[in-house]
This record gives C-alpha cells, sequence and structure tokens, in this order.
C-alpha cells in the first residue's frame, strides 16, 4: 500500500508541472473567439431565412407595416455586413499574435458584444415580423 502521512501539517512534497497550468486569459483563447463568432452566425441566418417569407406574406395583405417590421424587411439585406465585420475582427485577432494584451481585450469584447447583438437581432426580429400579424388580429 501507500505510504501513511504521520504529521498531516507537513509540507507535501508534490510538485505541479507548470507545463500543463496555462496562464491564457479567456480573451487571450482563440478557440472561445472562434466559437462566439460562429455563434453568433446562426441568428443571422435564422433573419436570412424568415424575413423573406414574411415579406412575400405581407406583400400580399397589402397593408401598412408597423415602423419596426418595415426596418427589418427593408433592413435585414445590410445585416449580413454586421456579421463580415464581425469576422474580420476575430481574423484580426485569430491570426495577428503579436496583438498587444489591451487590443486582444478590446477584440474579444467587441465580439461577446457582436454575439449578443446578433441574439437581441434575431429576437426583435420575430417581433418585428409578428407585430402585424397581432395587429390584423386587432381589427377582426
Amino acid at each position: 500500500m501507500g505510504r501513511i502521512m504521520t504529521n498531516p501539517y507537513h509540507k507535501s512534497k508534490a510538485k505541479i508541472n507548470p507545463e500543463h497550468q496555462s496562464d491564457k486569459k479567456m480573451w487571450q483563447s482563440k478557440p472561445w473567439v472562434i466559437g462566439l463568432t460562429m455563434l453568433s452566425f446562426f441568428p443571422y441566418l435564422g433573419i436570412f431565412a424568415v424575413v423573406p417569407q414574411f415579406k412575400e406574406m405581407f406583400v400580399m395583405f397589402g397593408s401598412d407595416l408597423p415602423q419596426l417590421t418595415q426596418l427589418y424587411i427593408f433592413g435585414y439585406p445590410y445585416f449580413g455586413i454586421i456579421f463580415v465585420l464581425a469576422l474580420i475582427i476575430c481574423l484580426i485577432h485569430v491570426l495577428n499574435p503579436s496583438l498587444s494584451d489591451n487590443m486582444q481585450k478590446q477584440t474579444f469584447r467587441l465580439i461577446a458584444a457582436h454575439c449578443i447583438f446578433s441574439f437581441s437581432l434575431f429576437i426583435t426580429s420575430g417581433v418585428a415580423m409578428y407585430l402585424p400579424i397581432f395587429k390584423l388580429g386587432q381589427v377582426v
């Protein structure tokens, strides 16, 4: 069996190999940055799949649309530009190893904020697409 420790207050002789310890912060981790950027792609994919279908339906109705719905119907093609900008920031962060620690923090914050923004954009697009339906439901 193993050796029984007689003095529990004795300092341990075990050593931790420093090669296995990671001193990287979250904003320095490339998988985090790539993961957040790819995660923010899915709301845009949803917007680009759903908004055109609602647009066709609203054209058939022929009624006036709320401001928020008009914003999404006429502005959704430009949402891809926002994702491309976030992708460029991600590539700068991942492919440029000489970024300072402060610059890495700033690019990580931008990517995290973009991820939050993309999901809030997706949620508000759902609200915007159903506003005219609720409006028509009140009329009928």
